[in-house]
C-alpha cells in the first residue's frame, strides 16, 4: 500500500519574488558596513544611552543666558521697573532702619528668588527687637516683593516669550497670581530659613549657608516662574518646581552653580564692602544697576528654561472624590 504523498502548492510569482526580498533586507541588516555603522541606516545608540543615562531636557546653559539677557537688555520697560524696583527697596531700608543698605546689600536687593531672602534678612535683623516685629517685617518685605518682583517677573516673561512687553496687561495678570505669587515667597522665605538653621547646626555657618543658597535655588528657582507662567496655586508651583528639578541631566545645577559664583564673586569685588555710607557713591549705584540687569537677566534664562522644560514636568493628578 503506498501511501499519499501531500501535494506542495506551488507559489506564486509574487509571492516568490517577496520572499526573495525579505531575505536580501534580512542579508543587508546582517552584513558589516563601510563605514563603521550597522548597515540599514540604524545608527548606533549615544554612549549615554548605553550606560543607562538620560539626556537633559534643558537646553544648554549659553542657550538659556542668550534667550535671558538679550529680551531682557532690549525692554526699556524691564530695565525701568527692575532699577525702579531697586531704588523703591533702598528707600524702604533706609526708612527703616538706623544704618543705610551698604554696598553688598544693595547688589542683591533684586536677586532671584530666593537668593534675595539673604539680602532681606540681613536687612531686617537689625530693626527686628521682638518677635513680633519681625513677623510684620518680613510680611511686609514679601508683598512689597510679590508686587514688584511678580510685576518684573511678568514683564521677564512676556519678553522672554516674544509677546508685547505690556505693562497694562501685566497689571491685570499681576491682580490675578498675586495672592499666589505672596504665597510662594513668604513659603521660601520658611524653607530657606530652615534649610540655614538645619545645615548650619551639621556642616557650620559659611558652608551651611552656601550650600542653604544652592539648594534653596535649586529647588524653588521655578516656582514664581511656574505661577506666572501657569497660574497655578501655590502648592502645586513649588511641586513642578521641585519635579523641574530632578530632571535628569546637569544642566540646571549648571545654571544653579554659575549663579551662585557670580553671588560669590559679587559678595567679594563690590565696591565699598560693608561700608554703609548714609548716600551711595555714582560707583555703587553704577555697580548696583549693572548687577540689577545680571539678576533680570538670569531670571530671564530660568524663564526660558521653563518654557522649554514645561511638558517635561506632569501636573499633580487630582484626587477622585471619595464616594459616600
Amino acid at each position: 500500500m503506498g501511501k499519499k504523498r501531500k501535494r506542495r502548492r506551488k507559489k506564486s510569482p509574487q509571492e516568490r519574488a517577496a520572499r526573495a526580498q525579505r531575505r536580501a533586507e534580512a542579508a543587508s541588516e546582517a552584513a558589516p558596513s563601510t563605514n563603521g555603522e550597522p548597515a540599514g541606516g540604524q545608527r548606533p545608540e549615544p554612549e549615554r544611552r548605553r550606560r543607562g543615562g538620560l539626556p537633559s531636557p534643558y537646553p544648554p546653559l549659553g542657550v538659556s543666558l542668550a534667550h535671558g539677557f538679550r529680551p531682557v537688555g532690549a525692554s526699556p520697560a524691564v530695565l525701568a521697573l527692575a532699577f525702579l524696583s531697586l531704588l523703591a527697596f533702598w528707600g524702604l531700608f533706609v526708612a527703616a532702619s538706623t544704618t543705610a543698605p551698604g554696598p553688598s546689600d544693595m547688589v542683591f536687593m533684586m536677586a532671584v528668588p530666593p537668593v534675595h531672602v539673604f539680602a532681606d534678612i540681613s536687612l531686617i535683623s537689625p530693626l527686628a527687637a521682638g518677635a513680633v516685629i519681625s513677623f510684620v517685617a518680613v510680611v511686609l518685605i514679601t508683598a512689597l516683593r510679590a508686587l514688584l518682583v511678580g510685576l518684573l517677573l511678568i514683564l521677564v516673561h512676556r519678553a522672554v516669550s516674544g509677546e508685547p512687553v505690556d505693562v497694562r496687561a501685566s497689571l491685570r495678570r499681576l491682580i490675578k497670581v498675586g495672592p499666589s505669587l505672596f504665597a510662594i515667597l513668604a513659603a521660601e522665605v520658611g524653607l530657606v530659613l530652615a534649610a540655614v538653621i538645619l545645615l548650619q547646626s551639621f556642616l557650620g555657618g559659611q558652608i551651611g549657608g552656601l550650600l542653604a543658597l544652592v539648594v534653596g535655588l535649586y529647588f524653588l528657582a521655578m516656582a514664581p516662574i511656574v505661577v506666572v507662567a501657569e497660574g497655578v496655586p501655590a502648592g502645586e508651583a513649588i511641586r513642578r518646581s521641585f519635579r523641574a528639578a530632578r530632571l535628569p541631566g546637569l544642566r540646571h545645577l549648571s545654571l544653579v552653580l554659575l549663579y551662585t559664583l557670580l553671588v560669590l564673586w559679587i559678595t567679594a569685588t563690590v565696591p565699598g564692602g560693608l561700608i554703609s555710607p548714609a548716600t551711595p557713591s555714582i560707583g555703587t549705584w553704577a555697580f548696583a544697576l549693572l548687577f540689577t540687569y545680571v539678576h533680570a537677566g538670569v531670571l530671564g534664562a530660568f524663564v526660558y528654561r521653563w518654557r522649554a522644560v514645561r511638558d517635561e514636568v506632569p501636573e499633580t493628578p487630582q484626587r477622585a472624590p471619595a464616594r459616600r
